[in-house]
């Protein structure tokens, strides 16, 4: 109870809501998600940007395009983080979609670059799969945000959350017609900028829906992607660190 009337009386940008989710009730993580966002939200609409942003688009939900392009943001894409496999693993399968239907994915990265050849080959099987990709690093999140609505894309994915180097303003802006998060905080971002939320029935039932402000779109499996090396346990599930295994489902 200490801890939790700490968190509610700190300030709402000091609170490290991925390093804490773990030991706050949900429903109190809810309203330190919101207070958050309120407070960030506040300081995004003062600047000069918002106030231009043109958050006009010309996109209607009900029909179903012929192409749809998706923009996803993540401070992992290092070559190292098994965020930076698990895209893979999504654009390849991606490919064997249908004819006749087309996925457009561009990613930004705000990672630093990486130095080893092991992670710089990572990088390079994400820009040969996607659309376009680009090291946002030295860009500011006014820039990111103006590049990503220049491309028009019908949803913006944010793979960071709340997690340390998390570009939040980005979302605030409202930078595509249709925003979710996914992977990287596997909370509620208590923005209502954010509609969706990509998770599974194993890590929110759907009873938990009342402790998120997003809509849940559901993966059929558990989608959490880890890479073999990193469990230690001989009873744990290897097969889900197997990136055929995601790609077969």
């Amino acid at each position: 109870q200490d801890a939790i009337s700490y968190y509610l009386d700190a300030q709402p940008l000091s609170i490290n809501l991925y390093d804490i989710s773990h030991i706050v009730d949900p429903s109190v993580l809810l309203q330190l998600a919101r207070r958050r966002g309120n407070t960030l939200r506040k300081l995004v609409h003062q600047t000069l940007l918002y106030q231009q942003f043109d958050i006009s688009f010309n996109f209607r939900s009900n029909l179903v395009p012929t192409e749809f392009r998706i923009a996803i943001l993540s401070s992992q894409f290092d070559g190292d983080h098994y965020i930076s496999h698990a895209i893979i693993t999504l654009l390849r399968a991606c490919k064997k979609l249908a004819t006749g239907f087309t996925l457009q994915f561009h990613l930004i990265s705000s990672a630093n670059e990486p130095t080893m050849k092991e992670r710089k080959v990572v990088l390079e099987n994400l820009e040969n799969l996607s659309n376009s990709f680009i090291s946002a690093k030295s860009m500011s999140w006014h820039e990111i945000a103006l590049h990503i609505n220049s491309l028009n894309c019908q949803m913006f994915l944010d793979l960071d959350g709340y997690t340390r180097g998390a570009l939040t303003e980005v979302s605030l802006l409202q930078v595509s017609p249709l925003q979710a998060h996914w992977f990287g905080y596997t909370g509620s971002l208590g923005l209502h900028e954010i509609s969706h939320t990509f998770i599974d029935r194993i890590t929110a039932t759907p009873e938990m829906k009342s402790l998120f402000s997003e809509s849940f779109l559901y993966f059929p499996i558990h989608y959490s992607f880890l890479p073999v090396r990193n469990y230690t346990h001989d009873n744990e599930p290897r097969a889900w660190g197997d990136p055929s295994l995601s790609l077969q489902d």
